[in-house]
């Protein structure tokens, strides 16, 4: 079987499997006339197979992310619609309510926070298995769908690989720069909102501004887990 070496001169030293070179991530066609990945992942070439997947990706991350913050943010949409006052609510007596909001009801709205962090962190490895077979099926030359990657997710759940430390750290730093920054701009969007419905506005901001950045962490955690799968061939 033949195997592409991206870098035959040694002209660009590796460290941890990843090339800051021209080097691609090429398909090889393996016994079964599949497509796997080389096992060396150049970063550029990684955001590139991303940004090349992005709608894909988007889409993928935005079905679990905004689903979540809508039903929480409609839950506590009284709480929302009071939001400049939050502080001031926070120090009223137990039995003192704003609009039908008091002390416990903004309570339980900072508490939700966290807990949807969590869901969310849950799912990476569902995630991070449909992104692979998102990739999979590109460098195959098909189409990849939402639907085919989260069934290819769910059916075999990926643990997450410590290696390649580089290329999850660059694609974390990018999907949290690109989330924080497009959460800021979405919620000054949705700030003009009445406060009957400022909790679609809220919804929206956070949950889109995740599935703007979730596209970098998955391809960089899913190029990092598949390297060359089992049974493929290794640079």
């Amino acid at each position: 079987m033949n195997t592409f070496d991206p870098d035959p001169d040694n002209r660009y030293p590796c460290h941890n499997r990843i090339f800051i070179c021209p080097a691609s991530i090429l398909p090889l066609a393996g016994s079964d006339g599949a497509s796997h990945y080389t096992a060396a992942v150049s970063l550029d070439r990684a955001f590139s197979l991303v940004f090349r997947n992005f709608a894909t990706l988007f889409l993928l991350a935005a079905s679990l992310t905004v689903p979540l913050h809508v039903a929480v943010s409609y839950s506590h949409r009284d709480v929302i619609a009071v939001r400049d006052i939050h502080d001031d609510i926070g120090r009223f007596p137990e039995d003192q309510r704003v609009r039908g909001v008091g002390r416990d009801e903004v309570d339980a709205y900072r508490s939700s926070g966290p807990i949807l962090v969590l869901i969310e962190a849950a799912a990476i490895p569902i995630l991070v298995g449909a992104a692979v077979q998102v990739f999979e099926r590109d460098l195959a030359g098909r189409v990849p769908s939402v639907w085919d990657a989260w069934r290819a997710g769910f059916a075999g759940l990926r643990r997450l690989r410590p290696r390649n430390l580089e290329l999850w750290l660059a694609g974390a730093v990018t999907a949290l720069a690109i989330a924080v920054l497009g959460r800021l701009a979405l919620l000054i969007a949705a700030e003009p909102l009445p406060d009957e419905v400022a909790w679609a506005g809220r919804a929206l901001a956070e949950g889109l501004s995740r599935a703007l950045g979730a596209p970098f962490l998955l391809g960089a955690a899913a190029l990092a887990a598949k390297g060359a799968p089992h049974g493929a061939p290794t640079a």
